[in-house]
């Protein structure tokens, strides 16, 4: 009877012993991925993004009629002795530079609509360019948004077609007519003056009041 007891005992106890080395032996595989670091940088326009130029002039001594060159101003020209019956070249136009933001254009043109009797626009590119109402701004200053799609409608410059190159609008105007029976009033300055607003998604197809919320103070000013 002794004998038996001292069998399971001693059998109960090699199979603790077992069950110890084997639990003790035993771990879970693991295995560690590679690190994934994502990065953000703040986008933004380069420098000198936006431009804005029209066609250096020159003036026919015989006709009075003031022609654009090859040649390009950021400055703007000077037109002096101005002729009945004349016409004067300018094309004010905007440059967005490649790999700019999907983005608006809108142009300010101070004193255009202030222009003296017998002096106009000869051909507001209405397709290209459409005005636009900007609460505060001054009376004496206009403001048209671009179209790119030529057809009067707004829109926006997609990131996809600048990721190859810059785009260049079509002029605001090419001319001013001098009517023949101008009479010599001061026909004062034309300023001129571009701003692009990035597109957003959150804008919705309301792009006007967006964009018009958009454009910095001291554009408006």
């Amino acid at each position: 009877m002794n004998s038996k007891k001292k069998l399971i005992t001693l059998i109960t106890s090699v199979a603790l012993i077992v069950a110890i080395g084997v639990g003790a032996t035993l771990a879970y595989l693991t295995q560690k991925t590679d690190t994934v670091t994502n990065t953000f940088t703040i986008g933004s326009y380069e420098t000198q993004a936006l431009s804005l130029f029209e066609h250096k002039v020159v003036k026919n001594v015989d006709t009075g009629d003031y022609a654009k060159t090859t040649d390009t101003t950021t400055t703007g020209n000077t037109y002096t002795a101005i002729l009945p019956g004349t016409t004067l070249s300018k094309d004010p136009t905007m440059t967005l530079a490649k790999n700019s933001p999907s983005s608006f254009l809108v142009m300010k043109a101070t004193g255009l609509n202030q222009l003296p009797a017998g002096i106009s626009v000869a051909d507001l590119d209405s397709n290209h360019w459409t005005q636009i109402t900007v609460p505060g701004a001054s009376a004496n200053d206009t403001y048209y948004i671009y179209c790119p799609n030529g057809n009067g409608q707004a829109g926006y410059l997609t990131a996809t077609e600048l990721s190859s190159a810059a785009v260049t609008t079509a002029p605001l105007f090419t001319r001013l007519s001098v009517a023949s029976s101008f009479n010599g009033a001061n026909i004062g300055n034309l300023v001129f003056e571009g701003c692009a607003v990035q597109y957003g998604s959150d804008m919705g197809t309301n792009y006007m009041t967006s964009v018009v919320s958009a454009l910095p103070a001291d554009f408006i000013a």
